[in-house]
């Protein structure tokens, strides 16, 4: 059985992360323009300046992990996905479980799309087991993916990638599962 290995596309890289540090500097002087001149009336309507710094901060959060991934993908030359003989390792976002997810513990492993993204979505039998084997910041990490975000334990994009490659992806997670008899 082959060991496939995937990294993170650098091509295009820059200038994601320059919109990417556009959007974020954009957020954070538009919320201070607007509380500072008390636009925030007329551009929201009756909104209070807690309202703004509230959708203000939501933003500039939102756009500062965005920004903060973009720089961790540039910086690291580690894989996004591993597919081994032990089992998938995702590294595919900073929210990633980034540990082994062994064949045993995977009920089904299908490709799903979530907010227009293709996904290869990994069903566990025993999610407790994910989360004995995770650090406490990982199993934090892990707890709000599944429950805050409503997405599953282990989502992996594998960007750059087209159809043809999610299935042998599948494809190659099953041959693995299959050689273990855990699959017809």
């Amino acid at each position: 059985m082959e060991v496939l290995t995937y990294y993170y596309p650098k091509k295009g890289l820059t200038q994601s992360l320059i919109a990417g540090g556009i959007a974020l500097t954009m957020c954070i002087a538009l919320m201070y323009v607007g509380i500072t001149l008390g636009l925030e009336h007329y551009i929201l309507g009756p909104a209070t300046p807690i309202a703004s710094l509230v959708v203000g901060s939501l933003g500039i959060l939102y756009f500062g992990y965005l920004f903060i991934q973009l720089i961790y993908r540039a910086v690291t030359d580690k894989p996004i996905l591993e597919i081994t003989q032990e089992g998938v390792r995702d590294n595919s976002s900073l929210l990633s479980s980034h540990m082994v997810i062994p064949y045993e513990n995977m009920r089904k492993v299908v490709i799903e799309h979530q907010l227009g993204r293709r996904i290869i979505s990994i069903k566990l039998k025993d999610e407790k087991q994910l989360l004995q084997s995770a650090s406490l910041l990982k199993k934090m990490i892990l707890l709000f993916r599944r429950h805050i975000l409503r997405i599953g334990w282990v989502d992996i994009e594998v960007h750059g990638q087209n159809r043809e490659e999610y299935d042998k992806i599948v494809k190659s997670i099953n041959q693995h599962r299959r050689r273990l008899k855990l699959i017809p």
